[in-house]
């Protein structure tokens, strides 16, 4: 039943419902109950794929409920024709009971119900993707989804790094590629956006309090004023560059906690005058497949929120 060549429109689909299950997983991590609506994305990412496999397999769902409809019926009897390939009936059943109960009859569903949901449907994908389409799922490419060629470069070469057994690395070029986003975002020089709040302080700057207090040193018999006025000086430049930050990335339409999470969990890169690359991080600095996922789908979301803002303010032609 599986294809080899998959159409390009198949492949972005697949992307989608890849990037909506990741959404499922981070969000069963919240607190409870952030959690609960992970549920809810989990079903949907299901229902999306089952929807795209019948189409992919040429077969029309037919049956009393959702599972029957994709999986067909329990009698032994039937003829369920393609659908018989899939697996994952039980998981699929355990998600829509725990989705219909949370959704129509407001029951919330507790821990153990979201970490079974999230293995489920885990399990669901990987075990179908390569009987319906002929890929593992993850090979499934979520740089599909950026529109932006040198960030969806950068998200493919650490993928690429990723699944090399090179994940530092891979860390890093999802840093090369959200500091692309955030360029693209700012702007430099006088092309810069009105979503950068001024320009970026020049090299040498914020001065150190220290650093002020010397400045000042002529004006004897003001020492006490140099000295508050240098504490002011250098606690308001600190204030407003870290302001200044913040408002940067919320003005991209990301989540602000979600970033700083992503700031600890990769590591430093920096460029110097003559465009050599350095990577910087700690030795206890250790991110697993979970912290590169949820860093790739936070570089994508950045990506695509993006696309979404030039949209809104390109001037009609």
């Amino acid at each position: 039943m599986a294809t080899s060549a998959l159409a390009p429109q198949t492949m972005r689909r697949l992307t989608f419902i890849r990037l909506l299950h990741q959404q499922g997983i981070e969000q069963s991590r919240s607190p409870q109950p952030l959690s609960f609506t992970s549920v809810l994305l989990f079903h949907d990412a299901i229902e999306l794929f089952l929807m795209l496999t019948s189409e992919h397999l040429g077969f029309e769902p037919k049956g009393r409920n959702f599972v029957e409809r994709y999986f067909g019926s329990l009698d032994p009897n039937a003829n369920n024709g393609p659908r018989e390939i899939l697996s994952g009936r039980n998981g699929v059943q355990r998600i829509t009971d725990l989705r219909n109960a949370f959704k129509h009859a407001n029951t919330w569903p507790g821990a153990e119900g979201l970490e079974q949901s999230r293995a489920d449907a885990a399990a669901f994908f990987e075990e179908n993707t390569p009987k319906v389409f002929g890929i593992e799922y993850a090979a499934i490419d979520m740089a599909d989804l950026i529109s932006q060629e040198e960030v969806r470069d950068l998200v493919r070469k650490a993928a690429a790094a990723e699944s090399s057994g090179s994940r530092m690395e891979a860390m890093a070029l999802l840093v090369d590629a959200g500091n692309a986003v955030s360029r693209e975002h700012l702007g430099h020089g006088r092309d810069r956006t009105l979503f950068s709040f001024g320009p970026n302080l020049r090299v040498g700057l914020p001065l150190e309090e220290r650093d002020i207090v010397r400045m000042f040193r002529t004006l004897d018999g003001y020492g006490s004023v140099v000295n508050e006025f240098a504490e002011q000086f250098a606690t308001l430049t600190e204030i407003t560059l870290a302001t200044q930050r913040a408002l940067r990335i919320m003005t991209l339409g990301v989540d602000y906690h979600a970033y700083l999470k992503f700031l600890s969990l990769t590591p430093i890169v920096d460029y110097s005058t003559n465009g050599e690359r350095s990577v910087h991080h700690t030795t206890a600095l250790a991110p697993t497949a979970e912290d590169y996922a949820f860093c790739q789908q936070l570089v994508i979301t950045m990506a695509l929120r993006l696309a979404d803002i030039q949209g809104h303010i390109t001037a009609p032609s």
